[in-house]
């Protein structure tokens, strides 16, 4: 993306600079002075913020514990370990 100096966004939305400074640095950028340069990208979300999405609900079956035996990730992928007590395995 394009990048613009701070004074060429001021200039852009009627604002001073120092006010475009501030917003950009209340929204995280490390911006200084008027000659600083800003992505695009930033420019949109010290401006434009989008409230962030809702967390979705839990579902029923994520809280339930699950009844069958605990499986091992690693195991999933490269097979048992090796030197691990497997007393707890069916044979």
């Amino acid at each position: 993306m394009a990048k613009k100096r701070v004074h060429e966004i001021a200039k852009e939305r009627g604002l001073p600079s120092k006010e475009v400074i501030a917003k950009l640095q209340a929204a995280g950028f490390d911006v200084k002075a008027a000659a600083s340069s800003v992505d695009e990208r930033d420019i949109a979300t010290a401006f434009d913020p989008r409230p962030a999405p809702a967390p979705a609900p839990a579902s029923a079956s994520a809280s339930q514990p699950s009844s069958g035996p605990k499986v091992d990730p690693f195991a999933k992928l490269f097979g048992p370990r090796r030197g691990v007590d497997r007393s707890d395995r069916a044979s």
